[in-house]
C-alpha cells in the first residue's frame, strides 16, 4: 500500500544505524532536520525507549539527533492512534473528491503538542499517512 520512496545515502546509513542499535526493523523514514522520526514494525516500541527513555536517549546520543519511533499498524485507526500518541476521542475517515481527509477530536490540551514547534510534528504525521494509506489531509478537532 505504501508508496515508493527514494532514500538518500545518508537515510539509509541513518536508517542501518537506527536498526542495529534498537534491534528493530525500519518500516519508514523521515529526517526532518534537527528530528528523525522512524516507522517500526515491532510488537512493542517501549523496548526501543528503555527504562525511563535511556536507551532511546543513548541511541540520540549516537545518531546526532532527536529521535522519534511510531509503530506501524496495517489498519488506518490503529496507525493514527500510534502516530498521535495521545488519547483520541474520536475518528472520522471521510473520502471527498476522491480525496481521503481523516479528522480527529482530541483534547485541546494536546493539540500544541500535537502540531509542534512551526507544525513540524503534524507534517510528519501527514506525510506518514499520505505514504501509507494516501490520506490527504488530517485535521484535528
Amino acid at each position: 500500500m505504501m508508496i515508493r520512496i527514494k532514500y538518500s545515502t545518508e537515510d539509509i546509513m541513518a536508517i542501518s544505524a537506527f536498526e542495529k542499535l534498537a534491534k528493530v526493523k525500519v518500516v519508514d523514514y523521515i529526517n526532518a532536520g534537527d528530528t528523525m522520526y522512524f516507522l517500526v514494525d515491532t510488537p512493542s516500541v517501549a523496548s526501543i525507549i528503555g527504562k525511563n527513555g535511556s536507551k532511546i536517549r543513548e541511541i540520540e546520543k549516537v545518531m546526532g539527533k532527536r529521535v522519534k519511533v511510531f509503530k506501524y499498524s496495517k489498519d488506518l485507526n490503529q496507525f493514527i492512534k500510534n502516530l498521535l500518541l495521545v488519547d483520541i476521542k474520536d475518528t472520522k475517515v471521510l473520502k471527498n473528491d476522491g480525496k481521503i481527509i481523516v479528522k480527529v477530536k482530541i483534547e485541546k490540551k494536546y493539540r500544541p503538542l500535537l502540531v509542534g514547534r512551526e507544525g513540524k510534528n503534524i507534517k510528519t504525521v501527514r506525510e506518514f499517512l499520505r505514504r501509507w494509506f494516501k490520506v490527504h489531509d488530517i485535521k484535528l478537532e
